[in-house]
């Protein structure tokens, strides 16, 4: 660590003391670009003063001249400026507040709701316009560079500990704060956005509508929900979205609309969403404790016919049924093979190796080899030489396998037989080598 550093540290926590924004923010500057040469204690000590720093430049700078000190070079970010907003923005305008966000992006709805809705009811219709204007001209980028927001999902579900969205370039954002708004002007544009979605349907900005118009003047948009689910039968992820917007005002109409779809999927492709939604929808109803007209509900399950899908997915629906809706007859939707199948998918899920920290589990596995062999050895004596090798090949196959295997951020997901089938060749390799070098030692 650089020895000039921690004496700038400790003015900067004076001035903090002293809450004065202009020296806070001359001694933030002379720490620019230093962080690479910053030890732990220095890390320390400023993190706990990132909160009191941003409150404290906030009462005397200008929304651009704070925005000019967010960033990696200083150690401050977007998230944490509005975190600390959150808590305390009574000194701050709305004219102020809008400025920063043109500067730094908008607060989120989720982690921020006081901020956000500051700024969602700041302006007047000449504001939504100017939104709208600036929400088209991203929508005509997005519909011709955007990425598909299901890929997206699908790529970082292997990604355990770093989460993060598609780039829209602040749309999304803006069609959230824009459902929040309440003059004609926006709630006239969120109702066309619905019919049309103008940047394409598989986009973050098409969730981020339909969250946005679901949670604010639900029952206003609940017919525009509704008319939605009429104009767009497909993709079915579009669908699925809209039935969780429809499931705010009305859970049972939601609920047996994904089953009716569920009947209409022709393949795993669609199968699979449709089910994924099912679950979570269920799952999240029970968790809220929203009543349910269940006996309907699993009348209409049982009806699904679903000859067209695999075994593992039709394994996938008798899981839910038993998991989250016990009143349904799953033997009308699967056979026993079927759950088979997925019940092993889902024990090579459990038991697959995970890039991270699997050399432990490698070395444990041929520890396990080495501690067997000594046991045979001990109680039963040695094996003849052809079945000692034979036993050791089909060991080595299972290491080799499960090394083969191993989960990485770049793995294709699976499917369910793929899954199951993978599960099947890995214990047919470690059963196979114990019974060999057992019948090796047989006398």
């Amino acid at each position: 660590m650089r020895e000039d550093m921690l004496p700038i540290l400790d003015q900067l926590e004076l001035a903090v003391a002293a809450q004065n924004p202009q020296q806070t923010a001359a001694l933030l500057t002379k720490l620019k670009d230093v962080w690479l040469d910053a030890g732990e204690e220095f890390c320390q000590r400023f993190d706990k003063l990132e909160k009191s720093i941003i409150h404290v430049l906030s009462l005397g700078l200008s929304a651009d001249q704070l925005a000019d000190l967010v960033g990696f070079a200083y150690r401050l970010f977007a998230w944490d400026v509005w975190e600390t907003f959150e808590g305390s923005n009574d000194h701050l305008t709305d004219p102020w507040l809008w400025r920063l966000s043109q500067r730094i992006g908008l607060p989120s709805p989720y982690s921020n709701p006081q901020v956000h809705a500051r700024l969602a009811k700041f302006g007047g219709p000449e504001l939504s316009d100017e939104l709208i204007a600036t929400i088209e001209s991203l929508a005509r980028r997005e519909a011709e560079e955007g990425a598909s927001l299901t890929n997206h999902q699908q790529l970082v579900r292997n990604f355990r500990y770093i989460q993060w969205l598609p780039e829209d370039h602040n749309l999304s954002d803006l069609i959230y704060l824009l459902t929040a708004r309440e003059d004609p002007s926006a709630t006239s544009a969120c109702a066309r956005y619905l019919c049309d979605l103008p940047w394409g349907t598989d986009r973050r900005a098409t969730m981020a509508l339909i969250g946005g118009m679901s949670l604010a003047r639900a029952a206003e948009n609940f017919p525009l929900l509704i008319e939605a689910l009429e104009i767009h039968q497909r993709p079915i992820e579009l669908r699925m979205a809209l039935w969780r917007g429809v499931a705010q005002q009305d859970p049972n109409r939601a609920v047996l609309g994904v089953v009716a779809d569920l009947q209409q999927v022709s393949g795993d492709e669609e199968a699979s969403p449709a089910i994924e939604a099912f679950h979570g929808l269920l799952f999240e109803l029970a968790e809220k404790q929203i009543p349910l007209d269940r006996p309907a509900i699993a009348s209409a399950v049982e009806q699904i016919d679903p000859r067209r899908w695999s075994r593992g997915m039709r394994g996938a629906l008798a899981y839910v049924l038993r998991t989250e809706l016990p009143e349904a007859d799953r033997r009308r939707v699967s056979g026993a093979f079927d759950r088979l199948v997925f019940q092993l998918a889902e024990v090579w899920e459990t038991i697959r190796l995970d890039h991270m920290g699997c050399l432990i589990p490698l070395l444990g596995m041929l520890g396990i080899g080495l501690l067997g062999h000594w046991i045979l050895n001990a109680t039963m004596g040695p094996a003849d030489l052809k079945g000692e090798k034979f036993s050791r090949i089909l060991f080595m196959g299972w290491i080799f396998w499960s090394v083969a295997n191993v989960r990485t951020h770049f793995s294709r997901p699976m499917s369910i037989q793929g899954s199951a089938l993978a599960c099947v060749i890995y214990f047919t390799l470690l059963l196979g080598s114990l019974i060999v070098a057992i019948a090796a030692r047989w006398n």
